[in-house]
């Protein structure tokens, strides 16, 4: 079963409504009470899991159960990558690693938007 199969979209109390926000929407009906996913859902999607996985590897610093050196060797390829075209000692001025991490969680997340918005 895909994973698209598995999430529920309304409950069946609602269906009226789902149906006329679908046929507004111009959903493909799939099969009785089954309609293709609208493709910003994807986007949303990908939107909450660059948010998602960025955070938690921010917790586990704020945390201290990785260090700033760890989170940067998996940030600094994703913040400093060809798109952004900028070397990855910029970052040095910033005095302290809590700033410093947030400057690559920053930087991080839009690398990653722009890839979402290039594969969509």
């Amino acid at each position: 079963m895909k994973v698209s199969e598995k999430k529920f979209g309304f409950v069946i109390g609602d269906e009226e409504w789902f149906i006329k926000v679908a046929d507004g929407l111009g959903l493909k009906k799939k099969m009785d009470g089954a309609w293709s996913r609208h493709p910003l859902a994807f986007l949303m999607e990908a939107a909450d899991d660059i948010c998602y996985r960025i955070v938690d590897l921010e917790d586990g610093h704020r945390l201290g159960r990785v260090t700033f050196k760890e989170a940067a060797e998996h940030l600094e390829p994703i913040a400093f990558d060809s798109k952004t075209a900028l070397m990855s000692g910029s970052y040095t001025g910033i005095d302290n690693d809590k700033s410093r991490f947030e400057y690559l969680r920053a930087r991080a997340i839009n690398s990653l938007i722009l890839d979402a918005v290039s594969v969509f």
